[in-house]
């Protein structure tokens, strides 16, 4: 992480892909990156999770197999990670604006690189926009990968909450059932601090992250030719900006109700212990909608955050699964 970013790559096939680029994107600037070792492969778009956990910064140490196949784009969402900016009113922080932002960027892709469609990959909050958005606009969607994918939040935070609070006895930590007690059930008076509480909680015992290397995660980040110092302090106030104005809103979202089918390919790829996004619910999405084709993969030893706790078998996975579909 230095003083300036590295936004080309003189080290690269004719034919390759190398940009870190800002553009308009609902009336304000947002950030993209976009690589690949070949502009005639198929599109690969993430959209990244929190709200406001920007994925650029990491992108490169995780997802470069994914290059090979695909041209892969990371998408730095409005008010996260570079795309940050405290003149962001807070009234444009909306589920719907982002649905707007997406199928933007994804006209954007489409016409700069001359394809038809794109595949779509949405992680936690990520998913729950991209399975808003491939409902909307299916006719741009090829394939849509759901990774920790959100059902109905409210019940995902129950099970979370009762996850922590059983595991909290059982391991008898006091200090964690005095908390949990405090902030109480879901339903939460003081919604964000308290969901913070629990997030804490479902961290420290296992149910975010099973098997990872947090301090090569910090390496990769810290060592970035994307970000820039000043960045990792865009990182953190996006962070924060994002949850505040949109929680409340994405806390609510119920997609067994809202999207009870879709119109394209389905895979959701979860985690066996995962109790963030808690899998019994993403399951039971899984089991009620209605797809063209969809199928279900566990990654057994991962829980929310697949593509940074098994990222060999992730690309594996994507490559064996999106190459032979015709787009």
């Amino acid at each position: 992480m230095l003083f300036w970013r590295s936004t080309y790559s003189k080290n690269r096939d004719k034919n390759s892909v190398y940009e870190l680029k800002k553009i308009e994107i609902g009336g304000i600037e947002q950030w993209i990156l976009i690589r690949g070792k070949n502009r005639d492969n198929p599109i690969l778009l993430f959209l990244h999770g929190g709200p406001g956990s920007a994925q650029i910064a990491v992108s490169k140490a995780y997802f470069s197999k994914l290059e090979e196949n695909f041209i892969v784009v990371n998408w730095d969402q409005r008010g996260a990670g570079l795309s940050y900016s405290k003149d962001i009113p807070k009234n444009t922080m909306t589920v719907k604006n982002f649905v707007n932002d997406t199928k933007e960027l994804i006209y954007y892709l489409l016409n700069t690189y001359n394809k038809k469609k794109i595949f779509l990959v949405g992680h936690s909050w990520g998913s729950g926009l991209g399975i808003l958005v491939a409902d909307k606009y299916p006719q741009l969607i090829q394939t849509y990968v759901g990774i920790g994918q959100i059902g109905d939040m409210q019940e995902n935070e129950k099970i979370a909450y009762e996850y922590v609070y059983n595991y909290a006895h059982k391991t008898n930590n006091i200090r964690a059932i005095k908390q949990l007690k405090k902030i109480g059930e879901p339903p939460y008076n003081k919604l964000i601090n308290s969901m913070r509480i629990r997030s804490r909680w479902t961290n420290r015992f296992g149910g975010k992250l099973y098997k990872f290397d947090m301090k090569q995660f910090m390496l990769n980040f810290l060592i970035s030719s994307e970000y820039t110092i000043a960045d990792a302090y865009k990182f953190i106030k996006g962070n924060s900006y994002s949850m505040k104005t949109m929680w409340e809103e994405v806390s609510n979202l119920n997609l067994l109700n809202l999207v009870p089918k879709l119109n394209v390919p389905v895979y959701f790829l979860l985690g066996k212990y995962d109790y963030t996004v808690p899998f019994e619910i993403a399951e039971k999405y899984f089991n009620k909608l209605t797809a063209p084709f969809k199928e279900i993969i566990w990654f057994n030893n991962s829980a929310h955050c697949i593509p940074f706790e098994e990222p060999l078998k992730f690309q594996k996975l994507l490559i064996d699964k999106l190459t032979d579909v015709k787009y």
